[in-house]
């Protein structure tokens, strides 16, 4: 099987509003599924999405990093709940080829003198986004490998912009931790063309 990267247009901010404005259905979906298998799905978890549906986005202000975490277990399962009901709204862009193995661990691996700013643009789009605000933390799946990650449309501008300078040597390059991020380089283009956010999933 693998573990694949995709690739998909987003709305502006990501994906908080898509989150947020299906809460009411979602809570439904995971409350029969926490109901079902209660050994998979702990209480604190439901109570989060609960939580996030009767406060809406302050429910995502937390007080520690275990609570960040429920939120991140959250998304991650409204992502499931979207795909099981076919709700995912954004528009495909992933290349042919997408195996994680073919993206290089970190962008200096291919650009040496990639600034920090863009190193941590790269890395975030591997290791996963959050949308709890705790101070120091960092998203963490359940399994260590599939995450959710955006690129919010200033944010992928601005790594476009810095990965410009290197298209023309990295086309010429025939590896594939090189075209990985001619990949990534050509999906920022569709985003940013579009303004909207470049989201990330790695499965």
């Amino acid at each position: 099987m693998g573990t694949y990267v995709y690739f998909n247009r987003g709305r502006p901010d990501g994906i908080e509003s898509r989150v947020l404005s299906d809460i009411a259905p979602f809570t439904h979906w995971f409350s029969s599924l926490a109901e079902e298998f209660p050994d998979e799905y702990p209480p604190a978890l439901l109570n989060k999405v609960l939580d996030i549906k009767a406060r809406g986005r302050s429910a995502m202000d937390v007080a520690s990093d275990e609570e960040a975490h429920l939120v991140d277990r959250a998304v991650d399962e409204y992502w499931g709940f979207c795909m099981d009901t076919g709700r995912l709204e954004e528009t495909d862009i992933t290349p042919s080829a997408h195996k994680r193995w073919r993206y290089a661990d970190e962008l200096s691996d291919v650009i040496p003198d990639a600034s920090d700013n863009m190193r941590n643009a790269y890395r975030r789009l591997f290791s996963g986004r959050s949308l709890a605000r705790f101070p120091g933390h960092a998203y963490r799946s359940e399994d260590g490998i599939s995450h959710l990650s955006w690129l919010l449309p200033d944010e992928s501008v601005q790594l476009r912009n810095a990965l410009l300078p290197h298209e023309a040597r990295l086309m010429r390059a025939s590896g594939d931790a090189e075209a990985g991020v001619i990949w990534i380089l050509q999906s920022l283009h569709e985003v940013t063309k579009a303004g909207q956010s470049l989201i990330v999933t790695v499965a």
